[in-house]
């Protein structure tokens, strides 16, 4: 598993981002293996972490 900078969430400097577009890319990977199929049968996506990330996931359409 790959680990990145976990505590950045905007864009980098000088980026071109449009106004009013949002991008999430998103894994599915936790410890006890892909999430994939259960995210495809439940039409869900779901934060794996208890208190990472939280402030971020509420922003998601």
């Amino acid at each position: 598993m790959l680990k990145g900078d976990e505590v950045e969430d905007q864009a980098p400097e000088g980026a071109i981002v449009a106004e009013g577009v949002n991008y999430w890319f998103v894994g599915a990977a936790w410890n006890e293996g892909d999430q994939t199929p259960r995210f495809l049968a439940d039409r869900i996506w779901q934060n794996g972490y208890d208190d990472k990330f939280s402030h971020l996931v509420r922003q998601m359409k």
